[in-house]
């Protein structure tokens, strides 16, 4: 879906800024669209953010190790690792399972 958003970014690929390379590019070339927009626009076709961002941090954590998580996100340890622990992808977890894709 994002490829095809890339390609074909809509009304908002005015001629002035087809080479953007921005996925959102805003009204004004070389400027992003703003992140309220964006959320607004999410939230009004019925898209639960709060609901989407617990799903990609608990999808991230069952995959990583908390600690990257917490580096690439900003987030806090603590948040990551509780995080990792409701989704039962505790570290030892984490470690046997890159044990396991590295020997496959």
């Amino acid at each position: 879906m994002l490829h095809e958003h890339a390609k074909n970014r809509g009304p908002r690929n005015i001629t002035a800024d087809q080479s953007s390379l921005w996925l959102f590019p805003g009204n004004r070339p070389g400027q992003h669209i703003h992140s309220t927009y964006l959320m607004n626009q999410l939230v009004s076709n019925g898209i639960h953010l709060l609901g989407t961002r617990l799903a990609a941090i608990r999808a991230l954590v069952q995959g990583d190790a908390p600690a990257v998580v917490t580096q690439a996100l900003g987030y806090t340890s603590e948040c990551t690792e509780n995080h990792a622990i409701q989704v039962g992808a505790t570290w030892p977890a984490y470690a046997s399972h890159r044990g396991r894709a590295r020997n496959t």
